[in-house]
């Protein structure tokens, strides 16, 4: 009798189905811990597979592998291959740690629209430009004020809002955050020769201390890095009382001439250099022409700068990077317009400084209206020859700030438009670019009424679309629409093609008519609103709308359109 037994213990020891569906679905993710872009990419697998009901077992049959392989046959160490050694091994290999991150998200973007691990596609995606940024005005700095700006102040001191604004970069593919500000350096440090130019006390200053440094490494660690870029020329209120100097910073008057005296140029540089050495993760600055710069000839502005800002980073402990927002006007006046003197004087400056290269060298793609036409008709200030890149430079590269001016309540996004701007102006002297606002701060949403459901909490994610768009497209033009579609099936369901076709369709309102009706600096149009400054004052003084006459008499910007007239 003991036979029949023994065979049923046999039979009670083989594993049942269940068991056998549940062991298929078990990851084991390997990755080199101490690489932080390369964990947080692992961090953000791992949430997307747990979603999908997948469960991390370090004895998981489906195994991915996240290494970092210098080189890996790809042309940055942003690029990244996805690898299927067979059915149930994966293995993501960045050129560095930045590559394999973005190895992970994609993998991780595939899981959350429905792929199976065992069915994601071998592929390979290289990194298109080296710079590609976010531009950030910072609300209790703001170039103007107004309460759609001061609204964001507690917001934006909210390390909670910029950990979901990070991770909406990273995994778009931005590497650079630039914070803009009349004269950051003041909340970052108290002066060591000049503690009157700090208006807060010690608790005050280690709270914004503390926030600063998390925030930067929250950025490095997701592979971005992080500038502040500021207007000249300021001080801190405090200071500008305590010596009754630069008056005009006790109420940020920004147009006008500047106090250029021996003082603030101590000052400032002394400021630059501690804020590097008190900030280790802060990657760089970046200087403006034009404001607070009147009365000054291009070559006083370029020299002030030298003897200040560049001064005082070749005096920290560690060398950082630099934007060099190209000079917006040339005359002695607050306006004027770019001249070849003044583009070739720029260049021979730029091309003498000892600083870590490249040397990003900005300019508004279009004067302030990115969204228009892709094809470059003029920067701020007017026309613009090809003196800063013919000869291409050595030492620097462009960078196009594509400054959207247009688009706030709309939700945006046409990739066809940001391939084609691409195509046009990615020149193998082009870095990359600049996406951002300068009146408009993408956090506190006060578009939508308290009262309306909405499944978003700020105001980037309700215009996800255009950030995604950007980003993507900046690190590889190659990216299909195909991406974009399924993260509206997987948002908004069945309907989500037809809601990506209208959007893409909607959005090309703005580019037509500031294609067709050429405008300068932002507030001379505005195309969501269907309004155009009118008279020399710059306000939107004329009729409610742009009138048909208007649109008949005015000029076009784009050369391939033609006007009524």
């Amino acid at each position: 009798m003991w036979k029949p037994f023994l065979f049923l213990a046999c039979v009670l020891f083989v594993p049942p189905a269940v068991s056998g569906e549940a062991l298929s679905t078990a990851v084991r993710i390997t990755f080199d811990v101490k690489l932080p872009p390369v964990a947080y990419g692992a961090g953000k697998l791992k949430a997307a597979l747990a979603t999908a009901a997948y469960t991390l077992d370090d004895n998981g049959t489906n195994i991915v592998r996240i290494e970092v392989e210098k080189g890996a046959g790809l042309t940055s160490e942003e690029s990244f291959r996805i690898v299927r050694a067979n059915k149930t091994t994966l293995i993501i290999r960045g050129a560095g740690p930045s590559g394999a991150m973005y190895g992970a998200l994609s993998v991780a973007e595939n899981i959350r629209n429905g792929t199976k691990l065992t069915d994601i596609a071998a592929r390979v995606e290289q990194a298109r430009f080296p710079f590609r940024a976010i531009k950030f005005n910072l609300p209790w700095m703001s170039y103007r004020k107004g309460e759609s700006l001061q609204v964001h102040q507690d917001t934006c001191r909210d390390l909670k809002f910029w950990e979901a604004f990070l991770d909406q970069m990273a995994d778009n593919r931005f590497n650079t955050l630039s914070l803009w500000g009349l004269h950051p350096f003041t909340h970052m440090i108290r002066p060591t020769n000049f503690p009157e130019a700090c208006g807060f006390n010690d608790e005050e200053l280690a709270d914004w201390q503390r926030f600063w440094k998390a925030l930067f490494r929250m950025a490095k660690d997701r592979g971005i890095e992080t500038y502040m870029v500021n207007w000249n020329i300021f001080v801190s209120p405090e200071f500008s009382k305590a010596h009754n100097v630069a008056t005009y910073s006790t109420d940020w008057s920004y147009i006008g001439e500047g106090d250029t005296s021996d003082l603030i140029k101590r000052y400032t540089r002394e400021v630059v250099t501690q804020v590097i050495d008190e900030y280790e993760d802060l990657a760089g600055l970046g200087i403006t022409h034009g404001e607070r710069m009147g009365g000054m000839t291009p070559e006083q502005r370029q020299q002030w700068f030298v003897d200040t800002f560049i001064a005082g980073m070749k005096a920290a402990k560690r060398p950082v990077k630099f934007i060099h927002r190209a000079p917006l006007s040339a005359d002695k006046g607050s306006g004027g317009s770019t001249g070849v003197s003044v583009e070739k004087m720029t260049r021979a400056s730029m091309e003498q400084l000892a600083l870590p290269q490249p040397i990003w060298v900005e300019m508004k793609f279009n004067w302030s209206h990115a969204l228009s036409s892709p094809h470059l008709v003029h920067v701020h200030g007017g026309a613009l020859s090809d003196t800063y890149w013919n000869p291409p430079p050595k030492n620097y590269r462009m960078v196009w700030m594509a400054r959207n001016e247009d688009v706030f309540c709309l939700r945006w996004g046409e990739p066809g438009f940001i391939r084609k701007h691409i195509e046009l102006n990615g020149q193998d002297y082009v870095g990359g670019y600049f996406v951002g606002s300068e009146c408009y701060i993408p956090a506190s949403d006060y578009f939508t009424k308290p009262d309306v459901p909405k499944d978003w909490q700020y105001a980037f994610q309700r215009q996800w679309f255009f950030y995604k768009a950007w980003g993507r497209l900046l690190y590889d033009p190659a990216t299909t629409d195909e991406v974009f579609k399924a993260d509206f099936v997987r948002r908004y369901g069945a309907d989500g093609e037809k809601i990506h076709a209208a959007m893409v369709l909607g959005s090309r309102m703005p580019l037509r008519l500031n294609s067709f009706y050429k405008a300068t600096w932002d507030f001379t149009s505005y195309a969501e609103g269907f309004l155009a400054a009118a008279g020399s004052g710059g306000a939107f003084d004329g009729s409610p709308f742009i009138s048909v006459d208007e649109l008949i008499d005015h000029a076009t910007l784009d050369p391939d359109y033609v006007s009524i007239k």
